[in-house]
C-alpha cells in the first residue's frame, strides 16, 4: 500500500466528507499528520515543515500592513 493510501486509512475515522470519498479532507493537526507520516514512512520521511512556506501569502500580508493607515 502506498504512503497516501496508508495515511488515508489511518485518518479514515476523521474524514469530513462521508458521502464523497474522493473529497479527501480530514480533521487532523499538522503535528498529528507528521506523527502518522513518521509512523508509516519511518526513516524515509525526508522533510516536514510545520509552517507552510506560503511566500505569496506572506508578501500579501506584508503589503497590506504597509499600506494600512496607522
Amino acid at each position: 500500500m502506498e504512503l497516501e493510501a496508508r495515511l488515508h486509512a489511518e485518518l479514515g475515522d476523521r474524514r469530513l466528507n462521508k458521502v464523497n470519498l474522493r473529497r479527501e479532507f480530514f480533521h487532523a493537526t499538522p503535528a498529528e499528520v507528521r506523527d502518522l507520516l513518521q509512523k508509516i514512512a519511518g526513516q524515509h520521511l525526508l522533510e516536514y515543515r510545520d509552517t507552510a512556506e506560503a511566500l505569496e501569502w506572506r508578501q500579501s500580508v506584508g503589503a497590506l500592513q504597509n499600506s494600512s493607515p496607522t
